[in-house]
């Protein structure tokens, strides 16, 4: 069995993640998952300084 590709874009996932901890209101957030691209991906960069 493979996997289903959700969504060929991942980057336009990721970039909601940084608006988070403003609308669950908390800063104790986990964020897990395969996001099939690179923890060095410029994408994390705003989520990465919060």
């Amino acid at each position: 069995m493979r996997a289903r590709v959700y969504n060929r874009n991942p980057e336009m996932e990721i970039a909601h993640f940084k608006k988070y901890p403003e609308r669950l209101q908390t800063d104790a957030i986990f964020i897990l998952g395969d996001f099939n691209l690179d923890e060095n991906h410029t994408v994390w960069n705003p989520l990465y300084k919060s």
